[in-house]
């Protein structure tokens, strides 16, 4: 049995739960990286173009939570 990426899957339940419209969402990641193969799973799983969520990185969050 061959495990799914658990961005993938991430993805697979965003989509689920969403549907096509995910622009109402932000998507925290740990850096960009992973958000190119989120958005790769998230085009791949919707076959079609959707509204896309919100990215960020964590580091961005904390940054936009504070003047320091």
């Amino acid at each position: 049995m061959i495990m799914k990426p658990f961005l993938r899957l991430v993805a697979e339940n965003l989509y689920a739960k969403f549907g096509d419209d995910l622009s109402r969402i932000t998507v925290v990641f740990p850096n960009n990286r992973a958000r190119l193969f989120f958005g790769e799973y998230l085009a791949d799983i919707a076959g079609k173009p959707i509204w896309s969520p919100k990215y960020t990185t964590i580091q961005d969050l904390f940054a936009g939570c504070t003047d320091l």
